[in-house]
């Protein structure tokens, strides 16, 4: 550890908090947590903040309970980095810091966990109950205090399905039987009127403590929930608990869903960045970090942030943030997911990114001042346009292009060029991420400018090789080519193949001397020149150049496709014998005679 560490007061910091300060905060906590409160006793809380929230999950906990005022650190913390940090450390381990939470803390980590969109889950709003009772009944007396009547009723029906109980009169029955011991049939509340019980066994020593506390601390109120609870419908206080929620998630960013949906469309060319919002807390943070450091970790927008003056930077956190949560909204997430925020984050940063680069803002300079001058959102729609323009393209040549021909069209395109043309399809158009190695595939987000290229790719070779070949063989003969259709990369090398022997630039099933004469001269690693292949590609698309009269934008669209179907034709014919005869079976990558095939097999 440097000469800092070794102090008793670290300085601080003038212009950020660096890397290095982070590496040694780190190496400090894990070596000797309890001198953090001498370390940072001259530093503004806010500063305490942005030093816990570039650690890890594990070290940020014990730093904010080793620094000089660990509640005043905790609640200066912005909703979605409390939320974000209980998470990361867990529910359990999260208890000292929930302890020191204030209640709008707790209440917006409740908001996001205890809604499955519009609709409550008491049993999970339950386990987060008990979860703050843990943290101390003081800290759920006072967090009681600051809940909604409705939700409060909502909770004591789903969670706790809250009964009255009928005493009996007949004296052998001695009362209702029950106490708060429990029986079979549920627990008394602490009132005695109450019956109520779990739909996890293991919730029912904590729903009672939360009763009790209830009862004891606002008996009144207490009645007039109960009541509520039974005698109200479900449905009535879930849509007004809905409502107040709403509010609330309102002042951390996360809109309706119609005003989420907002988001994904074009662009307004505004300019005018919103402000971030006051803290609530005197030394409090005015935006999260945590959301922008998921997304942006050694990036070129991570860059950008570090040089922007702090009101800057934090109004382009907050639009930052506000964008990802109307993602996440607009996607319909599960707010009370945590992954789901990330990527939200993450699809935010990414689409960001690529607008910085549409514009040519390569360097961070660069970026920091088109950040300082162009809102978050609008820069997150100006990255997610160009997805959608794929989308559209794609679209209209399913309408309108020669993939209207027929239903089952789509299938003569390769299933790799497919599958990525598909992804493009739905109402967010996805990239196919394909691995190899594993043969493995996933549609996501886009992630770079290099992956929607990859997709338009896809698009173009769809489109113009489609209209070139269906130009020298109609559609109706490819798609009756057999019970397998073949596929383009079949029908252009079956175009190389002729063009190559002399027979023109003609698609119609080979015959064997032109297989045995192409493979010999052409695909055989035994035979051909190593540059054989791309001189024959070569050829073929100078050819086509003349005779369609091909842009040099179609022609390159040609070579790569070729490239891609000179692949097929190496793993599945390069090591075969020139002379041998082909077996359909087996070989797809040409299209072969099929009387010869059917002599063969006689």
């Amino acid at each position: 550890m440097n000469e800092r560490s070794h102090s008793d007061a670290w300085r601080p910091p003038d212009a950020g908090i660096d890397r290095t300060l982070v590496q040694e905060a780190a190496e400090l906590v894990r070596r000797a947590p309890e001198r953090l409160g001498d370390v940072l006793a001259d530093w503004e809380t806010r500063h305490q903040a942005e030093l816990a929230l570039r650690l890890d999950a594990g070290d940020r906990l014990k730093l904010i309970l080793n620094a000089p005022r660990p509640m005043r650190l905790v609640r200066s913390l912005p909703g979605a980095d409390f939320y974000l940090t209980v998470r990361e450390i867990g529910p359990t381990d999260a208890i000292p810091f929930v302890r020191l939470a204030s209640n709008e803390q707790i209440a917006h980590l409740l908001d996001l966990e205890a809604w499955r969109g519009e609709r409550f889950d008491g049993d999970r709003c339950g386990a987060w109950i008990a979860l703050i009772l843990e943290a101390g009944e003081q800290s759920m007396r006072r967090f009681t205090r600051h809940l909604d009547d409705e939700l409060l009723s909502l909770l004591l029906h789903n969670w706790l399905h809250v009964t009255q109980i009928e005493s009996e009169d007949d004296p052998d029955q001695h009362g209702h039987g029950l106490s708060e011991s429990g029986t079979e049939e549920g627990f008394m509340a602490p009132d005695g009127n109450y019956r109520f019980w779990t739909t996890a066994t293991e919730h029912g020593p904590a729903a009672g403590r939360f009763l009790r506390a209830f009862f004891l601390d606002q008996p009144e109120r207490y009645q007039r929930v109960m009541w509520g609870s039974i005698w109200e419908l479900n449905s009535e206080l879930e849509e007004q608990a809905f409502r107040w929620r709403q509010s609330r998630l309102d002042e951390h960013g996360f809109p309706g869903l119609d005003d989420a949906l907002e988001i994904y469309r074009s662009p307004s060319r505004a300019s005018e960045i919103p402000s971030a919002p006051r803290p609530t807390d005197a030394d409090g943070l005015a935006a999260p970090r945590l959301p922008v450091a998921a997304a942006s970790d050694s990036t070129a927008l991570s860059l950008a942030l570090a040089h922007l003056d702090d009101s800057v930077r934090d109004d382009v956190l907050h639009g930052f943030v506000s964008v990802a949560n109307h993602v996440l909204v607009a996607d319909y997430a599960d707010m009370g997911d945590p992954v789901a925020h990330r990527r939200a984050a993450e699809k935010t940063g990414a689409f960001v990114q690529i607008a910085l680069h549409r514009r040519g803002d390569t360097s961070p300079e660069q970026a920091a001042h088109t950040l300082s001058s162009t809102p978050i959102k609008e820069l997150f729609r100006e990255g997610y346009e160009l997805p959608m323009l794929l989308h559209q393209n794609a679209r209209s040549l399913l309408a309108d292009g020669w993939l209207a021909g027929a239903p089952q069209a789509v299938y003569l395109v390769d299933d790799e060029v497919r599958e990525r043309f598909e992804a493009l399809l739905g109402p967010r158009p996805l990239y196919l991420d394909a691995d190899d190695e594993t043969q493995r595939s996933e549609r996501r987000d886009f992630r770079s400018i290099e992956e929607i290229e990859t997709s338009g790719a896809a698009v173009e070779m769809i489109r113009v090789a489609g209209n070139l070949l269906w130009s020298r063989l109609p559609l109706e003969e490819a798609l009756a080519t057999g019970n397998e259709l073949h596929r383009m990369s079949t029908f252009l090398l079956t175009l190389m193949a002729n063009y190559h022997v002399g027979n023109g630039l003609t698609i119609a099933p080979l015959a064997d001397t032109t297989t045995a004469d192409f493979l010999r001269s052409v695909a055989s690693r035994r035979t051909a020149a190593p540059d054989a292949p791309a001189s024959a590609l070569s050829r073929m698309i100078d050819g086509l150049a003349i005779d369609d009269e091909l842009p040099t934008r179609e022609q390159a669209i040609l070579t790569a496709f070729g490239r891609f179907s000179l692949q097929k034709l190496y793993d599945q014919c390069s090591g075969l014998d020139p002379g041998a005869p082909l077996d359909p079976r087996y070989v797809s990558c040409l299209w072969l005679n099929p009387e010869k095939s059917q002599r063969e097999e006689r």
